[in-house]
């Protein structure tokens, strides 16, 4: 019988002769635009923290004492669980509380409440 994964290791070979292969790159810092990376800074063309806050102060003290005060998970899906007056006033100050919930529709509500 043939083996179905003999392709694999000439096709890594191919990649890396043509320097195409790629690893984890460890970085250092606070999250941002500019990030060290082996030492030196450089800019994180590749982070979805399009607004930059990351690594904002007041957010990172905000998530310390809400952690603080509600721990660090729900613990479980609304329905079984429960869920807390907190969740409830975010969305009743959401502007999309009235409207069917989707993932973008949420995210694009919540983002302008937060910044409030």
């Amino acid at each position: 019988m043939a083996n179905p994964y003999r392709w694999i290791d000439p096709a890594l070979q191919t990649i890396h002769r043509a320097d195409w292969y790629r690893s984890v790159k460890t970085i250092a810092g606070r999250p941002g635009a500019v990030v060290e990376l082996d030492g030196q800074p450089v800019i994180n063309f590749a982070s979805n923290d399009y607004l930059g806050l990351a690594g904002d102060d007041r957010l990172i003290q905000a998530a310390i004492s809400a952690t603080q005060e509600y721990g660090t998970s729900s613990t479980g899906s609304r329905l079984i669980s429960g869920h807390r007056e907190l969740h409830r006033e975010l969305e009743r100050r959401s502007p999309t509380s009235n409207k069917p919930k989707t993932r973008s529709s949420s995210v694009l509500g919540i983002s302008p409440t937060l910044a409030r």
